[in-house]
């Protein structure tokens, strides 16, 4: 009897980041990127890029998160308490603060006119 077939994971948080950084640079974006894999010395809760988009003169952070669920069209938004501390001081400020997979990037990248 045929074993029934394996379900796919979902990517990896890293792999997710490193498509994002991808996505943005090919739309011309200047990426800055704050995401370690192991312990560091730097403020808890900075999200893991920076991305600057020098035709409009803007620039936002985006908290990568895996995508999750059947089908991989939810977001897993297990944010730590210092995470979310740093969204909220961005928008107490008006600092555009992204938070999820590739399709926020595609969204954001869709809104400021960089793709179709």
């Amino acid at each position: 009897m045929p074993r029934p077939p394996r379900k796919k994971k979902p990517p990896k948080e890293s792999v997710e980041d490193s498509y994002i950084r991808r996505l943005y640079r090919s739309a011309g974006c200047t990426v800055v990127t704050y995401s370690q894999p192991r312990q560091t010395k730097q403020t808890p809760g900075i999200p893991d890029l920076q991305v600057f988009d020098h035709r409009t003169g803007t620039w936002w952070y985006h908290e990568v998160k895996r995508r999750s669920g059947p089908e991989w069209l939810k977001v897993s938004h297990g944010q730590t308490e210092a995470q979310l501390a740093f969204q909220q001081m961005c928008e107490e400020f008006g600092i555009e603060y992204l938070i999820g997979a590739r399709e926020v990037a595609l969204q954001k990248l869709r809104e400021i006119g960089r793709i179709q």
